[in-house]
């Protein structure tokens, strides 16, 4: 009979050593003059610099979208400046990508194309941005796309 140390074994495969080797930084460097929580650092799986700060018990962190040690640091600055600037504000560190007001926040930038393009009247853009901030930011504002469901609607 097996004893219990051998039959709760699992097989663990190779991939997750694979992943990790990938996502570990192979330079990191502090801003000067600014928290220690707050650092640029590089990827072996990216071309970029990385910006990280933690708030609140946890890591934000954004792709700086540049190879140069000197703009990715001034982007740092930058990152963490909107990231405290949101938490001072009661807002979200960061904007996460399914979130409802990201979201919207990204149709109303394509509705606003479309009305540059002469495909929407600029009372119709109008008119959803002010639907958008009177009825329905104050309500779904903050939440995840994936939680919003028919009986989270108002008046439930």
């Amino acid at each position: 009979m097996p004893s219990t140390k051998a039959a709760k074994r699992t097989k663990i495969s190779a991939a997750p050593k694979v992943a990790r080797s990938r996502t570990s930084a192979t330079e990191k460097h502090f801003i000067p003059n600014y928290p220690k929580k707050l650092f640029i650092y590089k990827l072996p799986a990216s071309p970029y610099w990385w910006a990280r700060y933690f708030v609140n018990g946890n890591a934000v962190r954004k792709s700086t979208k540049t190879q140069g040690k000197r703009e990715a640091m001034e982007f740092a600055k930058t990152f963490y400046d909107t990231i405290t600037y949101n938490a001072r504000h009661g807002f979200a560190a960061t904007m996460s990508a399914s979130s409802f007001e990201g979201c919207m926040k990204e149709m109303l930038k394509a509705e606003k194309a479309k009305v540059s393009r002469g495909e929407l009247s600029k009372i119709s853009y109008d008119n959803s941005v002010y639907r958008y901030n009177k009825s329905i930011t104050p309500y779904f504002g903050r939440m995840e796309v994936r939680d919003i469901n028919y009986m989270n609607r108002p008046g439930n």
